[in-house]
């Protein structure tokens, strides 16, 4: 807990709620109000059944929790121009439109990022680095590293692909990338700029 509160914005934590069969312990409730005089530590009648009546009340209204924070850092895979500086010469590919580092994680969504349900949390835009794609293909990582710099690293995990259609045959068609979190899933959207349309996917938030 005390690790947790050094995270993301510790000042907008007023309270604990205790939740669970070890929170109904008196010992335990002692100690945690030793240990944070400053918050309001609250054990709700039942606390055994807590988990449960919440996941219930979820399951019938996922907008009841408005807000969370991102467990982990969310990104796409993507190249980008190669730096013989700053990449790794195994990750140098050849294209229409150069030399391009293989394997990048741009992030779009960090850890400790506050969530709100609803409204999109990150917009991007990528462009075709080849005259003859028909279309981009957006593979979407997970890290539990704040600040992953490949996909290939360790704690990366894929978790869910969009394909869009392409318009045209040059190389610097553009496509703008959004997410958006809902109650247990995340919408990926992306729109093809020279035509407005949009190609969608949802994975699971909770993975």
């Amino acid at each position: 807990m005390q690790s947790l509160l050094k995270e993301g914005e510790p000042s907008k934590a007023k309270a604990i709620l205790m939740v669970g069969g070890y929170s109904e312990s008196p010992l335990l409730a002692e100690t945690m109000r030793e240990k944070f005089p400053r918050l309001k530590i609250i054990v709700p009648t039942d606390a055994g059944l807590a988990v449960l009546k919440g996941a219930v009340i979820f399951g019938h209204c996922p907008t009841s929790i408005s807000e969370r924070m991102s467990k982990y850092t969310y990104g796409i895979h993507c190249t980008e121009p190669f730096n013989k500086d700053e990449h790794p010469i195994d990750k140098l590919i050849k294209s229409d439109a150069g030399d391009r580092c293989d394997d990048i994680f741009s992030i779009l969504v960090s850890s400790d990022q506050t969530l709100v349900v609803g409204e999109k949390q990150a917009e991007k835009r990528f462009y075709t680095s080849s005259i003859n794609q028909t279309e981009l293909e957006f593979k979407i990582y997970t890290s539990t590293n704040k600040d992953v710099q490949y996909v290939t690293d360790e704690g990366c995990r894929k978790i869910g692909c969009l394909r869009i259609p392409l318009s045209g045959s040059v190389t610097d068609r553009w496509v703008t990338i959004r997410l958006y979190f809902g109650g247990t899933e995340i919408k990926v959207e992306g729109e093809e700029e020279a035509t407005g349309r949009i190609t969608s996917t949802v994975v699971d938030f909770l993975l």
